[in-house]
């Protein structure tokens, strides 16, 4: 008995091992929430859709670390919408601003930490809080070749690159308010 139990839990290991290995980032797209209202909580999952204008609550949480955020031409309808960070801590893999319309702004408190495990573009068709993104923003990546576009955006004083083995290549000037 005990030969067949340790058989199964290796078979076990093993496939769980090797389902890993197929484990993929989703793609997260900011779209109206249920109140088509693009403006929105970071948390409210009703705002997070698998693709460009896609339906809300597609995945039934909010990005992760191992997830892609994208903002584009499909995620705020009207001028001056807003998305704030309301959670204590917010993760994502890539966080991407390309093609973004509207003038969103993109706000948070300092009681708040974004932590991107990947890539960031920023671009100038979007604004941040007033006086420079106040939340603690930590780049976490693991991995070279990272790359960094703030778009002439301004941030707080803290502002960190953690990733043990992580590299990052800064596509543009970076601006806090030290």
């Amino acid at each position: 008995m005990p030969k067949l139990y340790f058989k199964n839990v290796f078979i076990l290991l093993i496939s769980i091992v090797l389902s890993c290995q197929f484990l993929t980032a989703a793609e997260f797209y900011w779209v109206q929430g249920i109140n088509t209202n693009s403006s929105g909580n970071w948390s409210d999952l009703t705002h997070w859709a698998s693709t460009s204008g896609g339906a809300g609550s597609a995945y039934g949480a909010v990005p992760t670390s191992a997830d892609n955020v994208h903002f584009d031409i499909n995620s705020f309808t009207t001028p001056g919408q807003t998305i704030t960070l309301d959670q204590t801590q917010v993760s994502c893999r890539d966080m991407d601003w390309t093609g973004v319309t509207n003038t969103p702004s993109f706000v948070s408190s300092n009681a708040n930490t974004l932590k991107i495990y990947g890539s960031l573009t920023l671009v100038s068709a979007m604004t941040l809080t007033s006086a420079g993104f106040s939340a603690p923003v930590s780049f976490e990546a693991t991995t070279a070749g990272q790359t960094v576009r703030f778009g002439g955006k301004t941030f707080g004083s803290n502002l960190t690159f953690n990733g043990i083995g992580g590299a990052w290549i800064l596509q543009d000037a970076l601006s806090t308010t030290l």
